[in-house]
């Protein structure tokens, strides 16, 4: 009789329905006794309810330990929810967490959730300090502008127009200056090299700064309270995607800093991604064959003096020697 009763209330049947049933049942049997039934009743509910408590808090625990979105089939997967009672109770429990303010239901999708983030930290002003990094750039853009914590830049350049050796030259200038972290996707130990060797710099110099070779997932080597060069960072398809990219990256970030290199057409100033690249950034900068332009400058060393659409000319020798041909000017 138990087991009928437990059967019935994982069922989601009403509990007068079921007592119908089991008195049905009883009758068969020419006993009558209101009382027993019910004390089945009971015991199969107190049942269900510690199975669907049980069941509610590793649902609840699954959400608190996850990020942003997820849908309802990612919850089946992870908490191996096989029976159609436990997915009815999970659409039960998802929707009771919508009305406590857990999660909320995200765009037009059947089964697609958001948590909500609660959590915040006040921003206490009066202890704050304005201290830049000690960042030097080439062609002296800080100068012009300068970085403070946890900030991303980017660079992006044409095929050929010098953004590794740029890259390498911020590298080698900012090497003594905080810890640096070159991460590259397309030069190997050897054309790294080779590209270096046409400074005349010792070699005792270069390793101050850590190469890595890597084509992906930058984010978890991005040096926190360091210096980080990526170089490249490579889209070949979904270009929006790379706020999302660049994002990742900056919330790794304490007090360090990231230079960005990505790809760029002939006569657009922003690379793959178009403005969705310049989302994150305080500082970005456009490279094509002897020519470098300030796109972006958020924090101005001298407020009356704008940097924003100012360029410079240049010649490239040896693939990573910068001559400087003009000063930094708006074009009319």
């Amino acid at each position: 009789m138990f087991t009928l009763a437990n059967s019935l209330v994982k069922s989601g049947m009403p509990e007068r329905d079921i007592f119908k049933y089991l008195e049905f049942i009883i009758h068969s049997w020419g006993e009558h006794d209101e009382t027993w039934i019910n004390i089945k009743i009971q015991s199969a509910l107190k049942r269900q309810e510690k199975r669907d408590g049980k069941f509610s808090d590793e649902v609840k625990e699954w959400i608190l330990s996850s990020k942003g979105i997820f849908l309802s089939s990612d919850v089946v997967k992870s908490l191996q929810v096989s029976s159609r009672d436990e997915q009815k109770n999970l659409s039960k429990i998802l929707s009771r967490l919508c009305d406590e303010g857990v999660i909320e239901r995200h765009g037009n999708k059947n089964g697609c959730f958001r948590k909500i983030e609660k959590d915040y930290e006040i921003i206490d002003l009066s202890s704050v300090s304005v201290t830049p990094l000690p960042i030097v750039w080439p062609f002296n853009i800080h100068e012009k502008v300068y970085i403070l914590p946890k900030s991303v830049g980017v660079i992006a350049g044409q095929t050929d127009a010098g953004k590794s050796a740029y890259c390498l030259n911020f590298a080698y200038m900012n090497r003594e200056r905080m810890k640096v972290r070159y991460l590259t996707s397309e030069m190997g130990a050897q054309e790294i090299k080779s590209r270096i060797s046409h400074l005349n710099v010792p070699d005792v110099e270069w390793e101050k700064i850590e190469f890595i070779e890597r084509s992906g997932n930058f984010q978890d080597l991005v040096l926190s309270d360091g210096i980080t060069v990526i170089d490249y960072m490579e889209k070949t398809e979904n270009f929006y995607e790379i706020a999302r990219d660049i994002k990742e990256i900056f919330d790794r970030l304490k007090t360090g800093f990231c230079l960005i290199s990505i790809q760029k057409k002939e006569g657009q100033d922003f690379g793959r991604g178009g403005d969705f690249s310049a989302e994150k950034s305080r500082l970005y900068l456009s490279m094509s064959p002897g020519r470098l332009k300030i796109v972006k400058a958020k924090n101005w060393v001298k407020p009356d003096v704008n940097p924003n659409r100012m360029e410079c000319e240049f010649k490239l020798v040896g693939g990573i020697k910068f001559i400087q041909t003009s000063g930094w000017k708006r074009p009319d």
